[in-house]
């Protein structure tokens, strides 16, 4: 490589980080959908488990009150909406989403975030709440076995699965772009290093 050549490769180098930027500002936007959605799960996640577990405890539904079942309904909208939006805050972090993938993994689940995964953990203790509180009936363990399961329909007429198809897209030239400007890098200050020394008198 001459001063031409890189000259060349820091032209190059510009507009590979100007696409590596657009990328980033996509993911933003997936983020942003995201987490909309989540959001407005958090309650409808709690309605929809504890629901489950009444109907699977027929012994401890039957001796629970209408009173009780109305007071634990209006919990579970205040709650969650409350828990929604605490982890819609957390997950506004940007930083959170720029993962690198391998070219080699096509799908991506919200457990493959990492840091988002474990801010969602939240609603799980929002949830382990109620069933203490509520005296629902424990697992083999004694313990209420709870783990947050994303909605794989449509939320306000969009789907989580459909989002992240998006996302894993623009993480994929994300990580991709990151590589090439990495190569072009070292390419580059080798070229200059060896021009140095060749310039040395």
């Amino acid at each position: 490589m001459d001063d031409t050549a890189i000259r060349k490769a820091d032209t190059e180098l510009e507009k590979l980080r100007t696409r590596l930027d657009a990328s980033e500002r996509e993911i933003a936007q997936d983020a942003a959908r995201i987490t909309r959605l989540l959001e407005e799960d958090c309650p409808a996640y709690l309605r929809r488990e504890l629901k489950a577990r009444f109907v699977a405890a027929p012994e401890f539904a039957e001796r629970m009150s209408a009173e009780t079942i109305a007071r634990l309904k209006r919990e579970i909208d205040e709650q969650g909406r409350q828990a929604g939006t605490e982890i819609a805050a957390a997950l506004r972090d940007h930083g959170l989403w720029l993962i690198d993938v391998a070219d080699s993994q096509s799908a991506l689940e919200l457990r493959d975030i990492p840091e988002v995964w474990r801010r969602l953990a939240r609603i799980e203790s929002v949830l382990e709440g109620f069933l203490g509180r509520y005296g629902f009936p424990t697992d083999g363990s004694g313990g209420h076995r709870v783990e947050y399961r994303p909605p794989t329909w449509f939320v306000s007429g969009v789907l989580l699965k459909t989002l992240l198809e998006t996302y894993r897209a623009h993480v994929g030239e994300r990580s991709r772009l990151k590589k090439e400007i990495e190569t072009l890098e070292t390419e580059r200050r080798r070229s200059a290093l060896e021009l140095k020394w060749e310039a040395a008198r």
